[in-house]
């Protein structure tokens, strides 16, 4: 009987582990279901914009076409007028011409020998009256100036209308706190928790969002706009950062920022202490050099350095943005990666 009772509670010890085992399967099945609602979710709203953004760069495409064919057609019709300006000109001088050869021919046949000598000095003028040569007109249509290097000029001029965003946000880092744009060049607070899926690289309690490239080598910039935002944090981070949880956004940590805290003072956070900056700029840009180990925050108003941390980097680093970080509601505009200008060399 002991042992009978014995063996139950060791059966019920191990049903209790298996019941914890199916519970945390049915957590982790229920993320998965999540992360599948996530997915088309994410196919949709990608697929919907994709298709805006076409229909801009076809109805451009259009419009180009159209204006292009209607400037052609002035054109040729512009030429074809002149031509037959021309044309009738010279016709005209033609039978003038005509006229007097006749005259001549018939003073010529003249068989009266004082008449022909009366009507001589008349004729000889008539005779030397002759017009000028015709001038000879260019009017041809400049084709090279329709078809000549066509695809080239047109997107010379398309660039007006597509996102030189530097930076593009990386949705799938993004807290689910936080609302992108759907160009994902904007971001801002959001009151409602979204229900997206706790992947690794996604962060939860910090409300932040990564860029999409990160950077190994080579020097790069982006310029941010947080006008209108009481409290941000911004500047670099590395691949390995803490995600989960609390963060603490200093150079010890990975990350290498500046921000605003409720609308006072601009802050470097460094090292153990923040460093407080002189003014609190509405556009930064924020300049890496990965090679110097160097990241730079400038005001893009007046190009004045704000402040310079210094680090050796030894892995994959991504642009850092934090819109949000004290509970106020104060925040009323989203921060936005600033456009850059496109200069072609021709």
């Amino acid at each position: 009987m002991f042992q009978h009772l014995f063996f139950q509670e060791k059966l019920k010890i191990l049903m209790k582990s298996l019941k914890a085992k199916v519970v945390k399967f049915g957590g982790v099945r229920n993320e998965y279901q999540l992360t599948v609602k996530h997915i088309k979710s994410q196919a949709l709203r990608a697929e919907k914009h994709m298709k805006q953004e076409f229909q801009k760069l076809h109805c451009f495409l259009y419009s180009e076409e159209k204006t292009l064919m209607n400037d052609l057609r002035k054109d040729e019709e512009g030429q074809l007028l002149l031509m037959r300006q021309k044309m009738k000109e010279v016709s005209e001088e033609m039978s003038s011409l005509n006229a007097v050869i006749q005259s001549i021919e018939s003073q010529l046949g003249q068989q009266d020998s004082a008449r022909f000598l009366l009507d001589f000095p008349a004729t000889r003028q008539r005779a030397n009256c002759t017009p000028r040569d015709p001038e000879v007109v260019s009017a041809v249509i400049n084709v090279g100036r329709y078809v000549g290097s066509l695809q080239y000029k047109v997107w010379k001029k398309m660039l007006n209308i597509i996102n030189t965003a530097s930076v593009t946000l990386d949705p799938n880092t993004a807290a689910p706190w936080l609302c992108l744009s759907e160009d994902l060049t904007m971001m801002g607070w959001s009151p409602i928790k979204q229900q997206l899926p706790d992947n690794p690289e996604r962060f939860d309690s910090c409300v932040s969002v990564l860029g999409l490239e990160g950077f190994t080598s080579g020097r790069h910039h982006w310029d941010v706009d947080v006008t209108g935002q009481s409290s941000w944090c911004l500047g670099v981070a590395k691949e390995s950062i803490q995600r989960k949880g609390i963060i603490k956004v200093d150079p010890e940590n990975g990350f290498w920022t500046i921000g605003l805290m409720d609308g006072n003072e601009c802050y470097a956070y460094t090292s153990p202490w923040r460093t407080e900056l002189s003014i609190t700029p509405n556009v930064i840009r924020v300049y890496l050099d990965y090679k110097s180990g160097k990241v730079s925050f400038y005001n893009l108003e007046n190009m004045c350095l704000l402040y310079t941390f210094t680090h050796s980097f030894t892995e994959k680093v991504y642009p850092y943005f934090c819109p949000y970080l004290v509970p106020d509601s104060k925040n009323v505009s989203g921060m936005k990666i600033y456009p850059q200008k496109v200069v072609l060399q021709d």
